[in-house]
């Protein structure tokens, strides 16, 4: 039986391949190289973490620990997560690489709607209905909703309360603020909405006041009619009626 012949490659032919993988290897090496001089030169070592004045409430800790880090280093994303699970009372928030050596977190603060208090803790709220704090003590000028059914012993910072009667007195509180002929003479200490036909707010002039959810706009701008007429004796009045036709008033 004949030997199978060998099959012999020019050299000529390999040496390019060879060439092609050596300048490779090479090419590699320098940019490891390079890559390693950059990400350790202290040019590039983070020398400040950069946030708006609103934004105070970050405990330094949180963030001194990326001074010094090489800005190339730093896991953008986990730090972002991290930033957004602790401090739900930021919206939008996002932590940035500003070159050379800098570290920039954007954000917005949620800012407060109302309270709940429940058994002893205060929830505050924002005007989505989410959890911005928690306290044992009552946050001044704030309206307190009163009268909800919603059972708040597992809820905690960051959570977003979604109940319809939640949402139905943020929505008058809204539209009340928006009226500035209310807003800048009175605020609302506390809203009931134990009974969504029949909520009734009591204003900081003492005078308690009851709506519907129909038509929440134009009550409020009826309200705002009477009120500054000047005619009403507060001191006779025990409740404004404004969920009819005519606005009624009932006598202490």
């Amino acid at each position: 039986m004949a030997r199978k012949k060998k099959i012999k490659i020019p050299f000529h032919i390999l040496k390019y391949p060879l060439f092609i993988l050596l300048i490779l290897g090479v090419s590699f090496l320098i940019y490891k190289g390079l890559s390693n001089l950059v990400v350790g030169a202290d040019y590039f070592r983070i020398k400040s973490v950069q946030y708006d004045s609103s934004l105070q409430f970050i405990d330094r800790a949180d963030i001194g620990r990326l001074k010094g880090t090489s800005i190339f280093e730093v896991d953008i994303k986990e730090v972002q997560k991290r930033l957004q699970r602790k401090y739900p009372q930021a919206s939008d928030l996002r932590v940035l690489r500003k070159f050379p050596n800098h570290i920039l977190i954007k954000a917005k603060k949620r800012l407060p709607s109302a309270q709940i208090k429940f058994k002893n803790t205060i929830f505050t709220i924002d005007e989505t209905g989410l959890i911005v704090s928690t306290s044992s003590k009552m946050i001044k000028k704030l309206p307190l909703i009163t009268g909800i059914r919603t059972v708040l012993d597992h809820k905690r910072l960051g959570d977003q309360l979604l109940e319809r009667d939640i949402h139905s007195a943020l929505d008058v509180i809204e539209i009340f603020q928006k009226n500035v002929s209310l807003s800048s003479q009175y605020e609302i200490l506390s809203i009931d909405v134990n009974n969504l036909s029949k909520i009734t707010m009591m204003l900081s002039n003492n005078l308690n006041v009851i709506i519907d959810l129909d038509k929440i706009s134009y009550k409020m701008k009826t309200l705002s009619v009477v009120l500054t007429q000047g005619q009403l004796k507060l001191e006779e009045i025990k409740y404004l009626d404004l969920r009819f036709k005519e606005p009624i008033i009932g006598k202490k």
